[in-house]
């Protein structure tokens, strides 16, 4: 039975990549055409060029013919993964968890990293993480890519734990505005080199504000736990108020270093999450398999 629905999904997943190799070939195709023949088969210029289009969507610097392709080669790619590690076939809660522990370890590497390269000149009291960017390509590249990945691996293990924490739907709720959060994370990454088209700032407020009204739903969740739980729940509901207060009144003199504070408060709250989540995991194993 698992052999069929393995190669059933094995199909699927086939037709899904060669549809979108398929577009990518004839947009490829049309932007080549273009050089010789006005608007080519209008493949392009329907989707990326027509006057009907609004100026926000082409002149947009998150859509054209390249941003596409890279679109198009992103889900081709995860087509490919899910073929390797088939859903059906593989232990969803231990990769959620296994996605978060990923997930912190790359945030606190490239950040340490980007800190760690320009440490004589950066002012660690004084200036906020994003002026790393102002001190070569190195720490720029290391905190960028560091926020993208970070946010993007966290995103499983936070379905993950959505999914086996109860209440549910509270549960569901914090799990879908953590998912926000870890957005917002990956488009300050994505901005902080350039900060355009828009300023990673608004990005990076959204991130704390978000994944504090996360925690604090998360430890709402934490009703019948043992002492950790506990002591996470009522932590939660410190740290949720806490951040609104220190983000929105905080002075700016003030603001590296209650950036840095809040970024560690959510990994150490966060990890204990994890771990909870995992200990749970593992007392329900155990009770399936019969196991005192």
């Amino acid at each position: 039975m698992e052999i069929q629905l393995f190669q059933q999904s094995y199909r699927y997943l086939s037709l899904v990549q060669a549809f979108f190799i398929l577009i990518t070939a004839i947009s490829v195709f049309d932007l080549g055409y273009c050089d010789h023949v006005n608007k080519g088969i209008w493949f392009n210029h329907v989707l990326f060029h027509l006057d009907q289009l609004p100026d926000s969507v082409k002149n947009s610097a998150f859509w054209g013919e390249f941003q596409f392709w890279g679109y198009c080669f992103a889900i081709v790619a995860l087509c490919q993964i899910m073929k390797v590690f088939p859903i059906g076939m593989c232990d969803l809660r231990k990769a959620g968890c296994l996605s978060g522990a990923v997930a912190a370890i790359t945030l606190i590497v490239f950040t340490s990293g980007a800190i760690a390269a320009c440490y004589q000149d950066y002012g660690f009291w004084t200036e906020t993480l994003s002026s790393l960017v102002d001190y070569g390509w190195l720490p720029t590249i290391l905190m960028s890519w560091g926020l993208m990945l970070g946010g993007l691996l966290a995103l499983p293990f936070f379905v993950n734990v959505g999914k086996e924490l109860r209440p549910a739907p509270c549960s569901i709720i914090a799990a879908g505005v953590a998912c926000f959060s870890c957005i917002m994370l990956i488009f300050t990454g994505l901005l902080l080199p350039t900060d355009e088209p828009f300023n990673h700032g608004r990005f990076a407020y959204l991130f704390f504000l978000s994944m504090a009204l996360a925690i604090g739903l998360f430890a709402s969740t934490f009703r019948n736990y043992s002492p950790t739980g506990q002591f996470l729940r009522i932590s939660g509901w410190i740290l949720c108020p806490l951040v609104f207060i220190l983000v929105l009144v905080a002075p700016s003199s003030l603001i590296p270093i209650l950036q840095k504070f809040l970024a560690i408060s959510y990994l150490l709250w966060l990890t204990g999450l994890g771990l909870m989540v995992c200990q749970k995991d593992y007392l329900s194993m155990k009770n399936d398999t019969g196991e005192s």
